[in-house]
């Protein structure tokens, strides 16, 4: 409450600062943007006075300002569009702008010159693509609308951020269907994603969702660097706008269709097998208009997906033979028994004697892939997938300084998956919403008031047929891994074997994963003089709920080699390295976890040619609030788990459906946080964050512009919520073997039991949030060809990001029980979540840009970079930082580091036809033909990722692994899918040490992706048409490899089984009135 109160006063300190200072205050609110100028005479002298008006073409919004004595103006607050501008003195000419484009968070500089004469004589400038002058972040901004007409496979948005340099995008995945963009050594779940100005991140995994259909999206801004201080809690910015009604009746429908008889097959598709199915259907259509003419408009939209397909496996998998204990020739197999090969058999390679194969293993080994081509599995395996979507926005005008609009958009799918083994499905039912609603009064010309309030919600329940109806540990005879208590959830185990394919179902079938995020917005603005400031305060409250049976809820067991040399030996044995098995979770979360922003803008135009930006934000991470205050952790102080408490200081056993037994199963294992001396399990924590930057026009046809920003990196809602697991409140526990194998059915023994608790990944209870400091240096120079290029360099480095560490794994050595060798032989893991690790990033970029003009758009981007970090596995929180590496062990080249990033853009009108180059007079039926057809298409290239090569079994004799020794060059004349690198440049270490090799020693494939497209109009009226288009993906077919198995020694090492998708070809066509 006192920090609360303390936080309280500094904002409202601020905010009567900003409404008592001398020189005036300004905004680019949120997704809005701003008109400014100076108003001369011929000769170049100012004119005080002057009135300025900018009327929005569609909808007829107006605001007007007036000229100071400087003969500076500017009009904040602008909603997105292309406005008509006027400019009037008295016994001057009026001056005039059409069509100037505004787009996300733009400062729009004009240069109105009135000459002598009368008011009423108009002089009409025509408006051209003007340098963004005043802005120092780096962006990128996309006309959705334009790129309606480019080849797009999954028509999400933001895909569309890919154009940007250096930046990737991941389709839409998860159990809240997030999209995801990487880039410039960002994570991926460390970007702001807002949607008119409100948030769109999944509260789980930071992803975008609710995202609306392509068709409703007006524009889309991408900021990768150093973005000004009304944007936080990310690094990396991604701002949309939906679009709205306007006065004129406008609308389309449409339909989208892709066969698997148009589509070419896919590179690893067994042809014997058919090929794989694909029946995608997209249709929907939008309306929009006015309610009352220039004060209430309607936009709505709906979308329906229906795509079944079949999804291919093919992976190096064990024959039927092999499964019964003869592995092929050249195959090393030892016997831990005696330290020897076991003997070559009739088939040439060493043969696991019948007597031996352990009865639990031959009975599970018909749930395994068994090779049916050539040493693979081949299989195609149905998936179902619908999803519909509707979205509404209605505007308002209440008064000419006042506007108000709110928006839904409502999501919902239905996702039946299929495994390779038939009986392994899973079910996905997904709904979300996202609301919005956003208030912006001009009190007066100057000073201005915008308030934004959001929610958004999404549940996502997954389930199984096979769950929960047999126990498959039990038939096999595995011991304690009991239905009791497991009823939901009981079914096969997780079967781990390095270097070849085992089995799982999906994770924590059954159960459900659901969450919401109110937020609110208020910015002040006020304008005068030279100086333009913005102040404002942002609320969100991130709540995160879960109810599933976690990773381990069936059993775990891996089988790493560490007894024969080979996975697949150690489970034929049955001499499993590790097991890891929990009980099902009740609900557990956080039903509080709020971040309090606010922030202060300086936008200084120290000269007509020069601006500098300066601001700061103050981010505050409350500590959140557990549901039933459900959440343990490790107090390295004291070496035992601490457990959280409720709203009553009490440590809750009655929520968890397990707690009361575990507590009392392990009294003495952990404590109340109050005892340990613990206030909050995550702690509170609050960060100012400067920003500045500058802009400079030396010329009119060039901007140089550099910038420099601080920003948070908060925990995702995820990891937070994750903090149930450990005892008292969650029952999960992990045993390592040693040196001497055990028989993993006798693993957990007959009677159930809480041994060997761990602490799976928790936060620590003195966690920060990350930081990360971006700069960046730039020119932007205008071109031929109405196009702009800009040259830039980024950098940026990100400092304590969480990683989890191990407190609980002995040193490198011998150990005939590692369980018992711990430095705390009373726990299993004990992984907590802390900060850790550093990344730092360098690239250059370039952009060559073109808006859509007299039939010709493009884009080229392309960065050249280099991302590293000192724990360069740690691709995300839950990654394990390898205890007693020497400190060089795990520096190097991070997986985000793509060297070379290129794609270029395009779409022309071909020459033929009425109006163009050629064919002006066509006739009719030449027109209809041959006229008016628009190409577009897309590029783009990747190199490979770096990969990380790793030895099989657990090596280390602690329970980790390590990487080999490097022994020779790992890079071949001529990488193929059969042997993408040598894998004998590589040699297991010593036991017990860690292998000489570098990070990521070898390099995977490059992306080389083109997509083509070709549509045309039919148009009948003025803005009423049908298109048609044709688009082909990866049209030129070419084969994009994944990476290669990485285990060595194993037969897959090397080794790619999988690729990008084939050529797909979509046709479309769509109705537009």
């Amino acid at each position: 409450m006192r920090a609360t109160k303390m936080f309280l006063f500094t904002f409202l300190a601020i905010a009567a600062g900003i409404w008592l200072a001398p020189a005036g205050l300004y905004a680019q609110i949120g997704t809005q943007a701003t008109i400014n100028g100076n108003v001369t005479d011929p000769s170049g002298a100012v004119i005080p006075g002057a009135h300025i008006v900018a009327v929005q073409n569609a909808t007829h919004f107006t605001r007007e300002a007036d000229s100071d004595s400087a003969g500076n103006f500017q009009i904040p607050a602008l909603p997105i569009g292309t406005y008509t501008v006027t400019v009037s003195a008295n016994g001057m000419k009026t001056w005039e702008i059409q069509d100037l484009r505004l787009t996300i968070g733009a400062i729009q500089k004009v240069s109105p010159v009135l000459g002598v004469g009368a008011v009423n004589e108009v002089v009409t400038v025509q408006a051209t693509r003007e340098l963004q002058t005043e802005t120092s972040s780096v962006q990128t901004t996309l006309d959705i609308p334009v790129l309606l007409d480019f080849p797009t496979a999954s028509r999400d948005p933001i895909q569309f951020a890919q154009l940007t340099p250096g930046i990737t995008y991941s389709a839409p995945s998860g159990p809240e269907n997030g999209a995801y963009i990487s880039g410039t050594g960002i994570r991926s779940n460390a970007t702001s994603f807002t949607l008119d100005g409100t948030n769109i991140n999944a509260p789980m995994d930071n992803g975008a969702i609710g995202v609306p259909i392509m068709d409703d999206i007006a524009e889309m801004t991408v900021e990768p660097s150093s973005a000004s201080a009304d944007a936080g809690r990310n690094p990396m910015q991604v701002k949309l706008v939906t679009k709205s009604g306007t006065n004129h009746l406008h609308g389309s429908v449409w339909e989208y269709f892709k066969n698997d008889a148009l589509n070419a097959v896919y590179a690893f598709a067994n042809k014997s097998q058919g090929k794989p199915k694909l029946r995608f259907n997209q249709f929907g259509g939008n309306l929009g208009g006015p309610i009352l003419r220039n004060r209430a408009f309607y936009y709505g939209s709906f979308q329906a997906t229906l795509n079944p397909s079949t999804n291919v496996y093919h992976v190096l998998a064990p024959s039927a033979s092999t499964y019964q204990g003869n592995f092929p020739a050249g195959t090393k197999v030892k016997d831990p028994q005696t330290g020897l090969p076991f003997p070559n058999g009739p088939g040439g390679g060493p043969t696991i004697p019948a007597n031996r194969i352990n009865p639990a293993s031959a009975y599970l080994a018909q749930f395994l892939p068994t090779a049916n081509a050539g040493g693979y599995f081949d299989a195609q395996a149905p998936q179902q997938y619908k999803a519909y979507q509707s979205s509404l926005r209605l505007d308002y005008f209440l008064t000419p300084k006042q506007r108000i609009y709110a928006r839904d958009i409502a999501f919902q799918s239905r996702n039946q998956t299929t495994a390779w083994l038939p009986s392994i499905v899973t079910l996905n039912n997904l709904d979300q919403n996202t609301i919005a609603v956003n208030y912006t009064y001009t009190i007066t010309p100057r000073l201005l008031l915008t308030a934004t309030a959001g929610f958004l919600q999404t549940a996502n329940w997954f389930s199984s047929p096979e769950v929960g109806r047999t126990n498959y540990s039990d038939q096999a005879g595995i011991q304690g891994i009991d239905s009791a208590g497991r009823e939901c959830c009981i079914g096969m185990p997780t079967l781990a074997i390095t270097g070849y394919p085992g089995t799982s179902f999906p994770f924590g079938v059954n159960g459900k994963l659901y969450g919401n995020a109110p937020n609110t917005d208020l910015t002040v603005t006020l304008v005068r003089g030279k100086h333009t400031f913005s102040a404002g305060y942002a609320l969100l409250n991130n709540r995160v709920y879960g109810q599933h049976a976690s990773t381990y809820g069936r059993g775990y067991f891996l089988f790493s080699g560490t007894y024969t040399g080979n996975g697949l030996g150690d489970f034929l044995l049955g001499n499993a390295a590790r097991s890891i098995k929990n009980l099902p979770l009740g609900q557990f979360g956080l039903d509080r976890n709020l971040l309090h922003s606010i922030h202060v803008d300086d936008v200084w135009k120290i000269r007509p040619d020069l601006t500098l930006n300066i601001g700061f934000r103050y981010e505050y991470f409350a500590s959140p609030h557990f549901v039933a205050g459900n959440a343990a952790t490790w107090d390295t102080a004291h070496n035992i788990i601490i457990a959280g408490e409720d709203s009553d200081g009490k440590v809750n056993l009655d929520h968890q459906p397990s707690a009361q037994a575990v507590a009392a199963a392990t009294a003495g294992l952990w404590e109340p946080m109050s005892a340990a001396g613990i206030k909050q399990m995550i702690p509170s924590h609050g960060h100012w964050e400067p920003r500045l930057g500058f802009a400079w026009q030396p010329n009119p046809d060039m901007v140089i512009r550099g910038g420099y920003g601080v920003f948070e990196n908060g925990i995702v809602g995820n990891r937070g919520a994750s903090d149930i697991g450990a005892i008292p409140f969650f029952a999960i526990q992990q045993l390592d073997e040693g040196t001497t194998p055990v028989d993993y059915r006798y693993m957990w023994g007959q009677a159930p039991s809480f041994q060997q608790p761990s602490v799976n990944s928790t936060t620590s209870p003195h966690i920060d949030q990350a930081r990360t400091q971006e700069w960046n240096l730039s020119t932007q120079t205008a071109l031929p060809l109405s196009s702009s290029l800009t040259l830039s360099y980024i950098g940026n480095k990100a400092m304590g990001l969480p990683v989890a560490h191990d407190y609980n794994a002995p040193p490198p050595g011998k150990y005939a029980n590692i369980s018992k060798a711990q430095l705390h032989p009373n726990y299993g893991a004990i992984k907590l979540l802390e900060n850790g690790a550093d990344t730092w990033y360098h690239g250059l970029a370039v952009k060559w840009e073109r808006r859509y003009t007299n039939g010709l758009y493009f884009l080229t981007s392309y960065m050249w970079s280099k991302s590293m970090s000192n724990h360069a596995y740690a691709t995300g929180e839950t990654s394990v930082i390898t205890p007693y590496a020497p400190s060089w062990y795990e520096r190097g080249s991070t997986p985000l580091d793509r060297r070379h990033n290129l794609k270029v853009t395009a779409i022309y009108n071909l020459p033929y036809g009425r109006g163009r180059m050629f064919g002006r007079h066509a006739n009719w039926a030449m027109q209809e033909i041959l006229g008016g057809w628009i190409a577009s298409g897309y590029y783009a290239y990747l190199s490979g990722p770096p990969i990380a090569i790793t030895v099989a079994g657990l090596t280390l004799g602690n329970g980790y692994g390590t990487r080999p020794d490097l022994v020779g060059n790992p890079n071949v004349a001529h990488p193929s899918k059969t042997q993408w690198f040598d894998p004998t440049a590589f040699a297991t270490p010593a036991p017990y040490t860690f292998g000489n090799s570098g990070a990521n020693p070898v390099w995977g494939p490059p992306l080389n992706y083109t997509d083509l497209g070709l549509h045309k109009d039919f148009s009948w009226a003025e803005n009423r048409y049908v298109q048609i288009r044709l688009d082909a993906f990866n049209a030129l077919n070419h084969v994009n490899l994944s990476t290669p198995g990485a285990t060595i020694p194993s037969p897959s090492a090397g080794v790619i089984s999988s690729a990008a998708a084939a050529r797909t070809v979509q046709l479309g066509a769509r109705i537009v009135f």
